[in-house]
């Protein structure tokens, strides 16, 4: 099975650090959360290897796709030329359709 190379946007990275501060603010542990935040990561490195798990949402970006983590957390991504671009992870209900729409 062929990989996709993953792609992180500027945006992604730092929702990925938002996460981390948010529950450590919340009173999680550094680990705890730095754990957390491998374990988002590692869903989208799954992604490469399975581009098509997410769930399409063409309504709210062309070509986008959603997948969540614990029910806290959904990472929106696209998939094209043989690459999955991460660009947002979204944390504690935030509004992701929102602030995907352009």
């Amino acid at each position: 099975m062929d990989e996709y190379a993953l792609v992180y946007s500027n945006a992604a990275r730092q929702d990925l650090r938002a996460i981390a501060a948010f529950m450590v603010g919340g009173g999680a542990s550094t680990e705890s959360a730095r754990r957390y935040i491998e374990r988002i990561e590692a869903i989208c490195k799954n992604l490469a290897l399975m581009p098509e798990r997410g769930k399409a949402r063409p309504d709210i970006l062309p070509g986008l796709r959603i997948v969540t983590h614990a029910r806290r957390t959904a990472i929106a991504y696209t998939v094209a030329d043989r690459s999955i671009m991460i660009l947002r992870v979204f944390h504690a209900g935030q509004d992701s359709e929102a602030l995907l729409k352009p």
